[in-house]
């Protein structure tokens, strides 16, 4: 998802924590919408089977 929101010029927040920004126990990516409001997309970590 972070790949596709570049690709259309979208300003990605905290690239330095990235994907963990939200936490260690799940993927984030906070990034802003054409009116510069914060949005976050997450994923929770995968367990192995």
């Amino acid at each position: 998802m972070t790949n596709k929101l570049k690709e259309k010029k979208i300003k990605i927040l905290y690239l330095d924590k990235h994907p963990f920004a939200g936490g260690s126990n799940h993927h984030t990516v906070y990034f802003e919408d054409p009116d510069r409001v914060k949005v976050e997309l997450v994923a929770p970590e995968q367990e192995s089977v």
